[in-house]
């Protein structure tokens, strides 16, 4: 055990390492043997323990208590959830109402008039049904 880890288990288990587990116990044992620093270091730590097992805290009187009481945060106030018509109308809503119907107004013209343009004279339609079944004896264009 270095003198490093023995602090570090004087910090973790305090100055008696009787009480160290088993493994800890000995090499503590065998290092406070042979060296001097460890013996002072458990001697620190063995005044900081009594000084701290000596040390008493006075139970607070009812002043203290009651001034910590006042101190803390008071509950909020429950309060009943009011139906407001500026609620449902306000202007984000209505804003957003607004681009939707004109979105959807956009769409249903521009969709009538592409069904609009698509009805053609009987001229019109015979070029396509000919174009479509196009041959090589141009008995389509006799008819000029």
């Amino acid at each position: 055990m270095t003198l490093n880890e023995f602090e570090t288990c004087l910090d973790l288990y305090g100055s008696k390492p009787d009480l160290w587990p088993a493994e800890k116990s000995k090499a503590a044992q065998a290092l406070l043997a042979t060296s001097s620093d460890a013996r002072l270091l458990l001697a620190d730590a063995a005044l900081l323990d009594n000084a701290l097992s000596e040390y008493t805290v006075e139970e607070p009187d009812a002043a203290f208590e009651a001034s910590l009481l006042d101190l803390a945060p008071k509950p909020a106030k429950q309060t009943s959830p009011r139906f407001r018509l500026s609620d449902i109308f306000n202007l984000r809503v209505l804003t957003m109402a607004g681009a939707s119907f004109a979105c959807a107004t956009f769409g249903l013209v521009i969709g009538y008039q592409s069904v609009a343009s698509l009805q053609t004279e009987a001229d019109a339609d015979a070029f396509l049904v000919a174009s479509a079944s196009y041959s090589m004896d141009e008995t389509f264009w006799a008819g000029e």
